[in-house]
């Protein structure tokens, strides 16, 4: 609805962060490989990371999905607000937490 103001600011937006939209895939593939060579440092006895995000949406997201794929562990550090009602799926349950205030 083109008289719908609040339907234009969000596009707006949208069409301001387009840009970033090839760069999921790309971040997705570096959080992959990089669980990859952590589990493969494993292997030969030596420490060991983990993808870390603020367990949103967008590219943090798309990392907890990278390392989510390589089966590796994916921590999320979210915090509560209102228009967020979950870490991202790709979170390793056990690895998400949620935090009430952020300083």
């Amino acid at each position: 609805r083109p008289e719908d103001a609040g339907a234009r600011s969000a596009l707006e937006r949208v069409k301001k962060q387009a840009f970033l939209v090839p760069m999921f895939d790309v971040t997705t593939e570096l959080a992959r490989r990089l669980t990859e060579w952590s589990k493969s440092r494993a292997a030969e006895g030596k420490a060991t990371y983990a993808v870390g995000t603020g367990a949103g949406p967008g590219m943090m997201e798309a990392a907890n999905k990278g390392a989510y794929l390589a089966k590796g562990p994916s921590v999320g550090f979210g915090i509560s607000l209102p228009f967020e009602d979950r870490l991202n799926p790709y979170v390793t349950p056990e690895l998400g937490f949620e935090f009430h205030y952020f300083f």
